[in-house]
């Protein structure tokens, strides 16, 4: 059923070819620090093709790369849509239990593959990034897609990791005020008091971005017919969303 859903996708979706520079491609607020494949994103060059799923969801990927990468982009986000500090919490618990599978067990396999998972929060979007040698872009795909599309933290494990203390350290005024100036009152870097999340409060802001915020999947060092597939098979069942020029 799953592969009939990615064929139809594949076979539905809306393709066009770009020599435009990555950035005017897909719009990233800033380089990912620690991902060396994406850094600097904006001085990317060469041949960026661009599709669309039938249900809204974008899938983008770039010139072939002695890495690949593997990442899904959550845009359209702010702190105030969702708990103070949420998107914080959900990056300390990216690649953490889920889908029946432990911690241990997701880690392991990510080493299997010589995978590096990363996770990151812009000002309105968050970001899930795996990246490895390109004959394992399937892998990264399928790793980043079960951190977006995962089930819900396990509530022992939230309360050992940084997700728990999200949103209670101690800032100054005037940090706060320089962080609202930078990045704007509603921006999920922006710091918000009102203590941390819970466990229940940082899967539903996640859980609901998904179902609806504007998702674009990139791959980087992959053909683009491997990663619309690779997409095509892990996303073609989220509901329809509205898009926005990228």
């Amino acid at each position: 059923m799953l592969m009939s859903l990615a064929s139809r996708a594949c076979r539905g979706a809306r393709s066009r070819v770009s020599t435009m520079m990555f950035s005017s491609m897909v719009s990233f607020e800033e380089d990912y620090e620690g991902v060396a494949s994406l850094s600097p994103l904006s001085q990317l060059g060469g041949q960026w093709e661009r599709s669309t799923l039938p249900n809204g969801v974008a899938v983008v990927s770039g010139p072939s790369a002695a890495s690949a990468v593997v990442l899904v982009k959550l845009e359209g986000m702010g702190s105030a849509l969702g708990p103070p500090n949420a998107a914080f919490a959900a990056k300390a618990m990216a690649f953490k239990s889920a889908n029946g599978l432990s911690d241990l067990k997701i880690q392991r396999d990510l080493e299997l593959s010589s995978l590096t998972p990363h996770a990151m929060v812009q000002k309105s979007s968050f970001v899930f990034a795996v990246e490895g040698l390109p004959q394992f872009a399937g892998q990264a795909t399928a790793a980043v897609a079960a951190a977006t599309l995962r089930s819900e933290y396990v509530p022992w494990e939230f309360d050992e990791t940084e997700a728990s203390s999200a949103g209670k350290r101690e800032v100054e005024p005037l940090t706060a005020a320089i962080e609202a100036a930078s990045f704007g009152e509603a921006s999920l870097m922006a710091f918000r008091k009102g203590g941390a999340p819970s466990s229940q409060e940082t899967y539903d802001f996640l859980a609901a971005n998904v179902a609806s915020s504007p998702l674009t999947v990139v791959g980087v060092g992959a053909s683009h017919s491997e990663i619309l597939a690779y997409a095509a098979q892990a996303f073609a069942a989220l509901p329809p969303r509205d898009t926005k020029p990228t």
